[in-house]
């Protein structure tokens, strides 16, 4: 096979790590593995060039899979991060009430599960 149909299988598995869940790349995986076959079969293709057109094509999908759930994974993350930061409040310390501000944060920390002393 053609080095471009291997980048396009790629693409595709990337593609479908972003989107999908495992069962629909077994489909696809199995629907490949098929295609190659008849198009074996059609073109008379040797049995080890078969087995090997089909072995690389099942990595090319699955690996390129695997990065785009990474990928979809990282991006999820750095979002649910960002979501779950609370803004910085302005503080009032013009009163001079150290005390108070440090009992503030205190309880901050305590209700937003940070457990580190003040």
């Amino acid at each position: 096979m053609q080095t471009w149909i291997y980048v396009a299988i790629a693409v595709v598995g990337f593609l479908m790590g972003l989107m999908f869940k495992v069962p629909f790349v077994i489909a696809c995986s199995v629907l490949l593995t098929v295609a190659i076959a008849a198009f074996a079969v059609a073109g008379d293709w040797p049995l080890l060039s078969t087995f090997g057109t089909i072995a690389a094509s099942l990595f090319a999908l699955q690996a390129s899979y695997l990065l785009g759930v990474t990928a979809s994974f990282a991006c999820h993350r750095m979002r649910v991060m960002k979501i779950s930061r609370p803004a910085a409040e302005p503080q009032d310390v013009s009163s001079g009430d150290v005390t108070a501000l440090r009992v503030r944060t205190a309880i901050k920390r305590s209700n937003s599960g940070d457990q580190r002393r003040t």
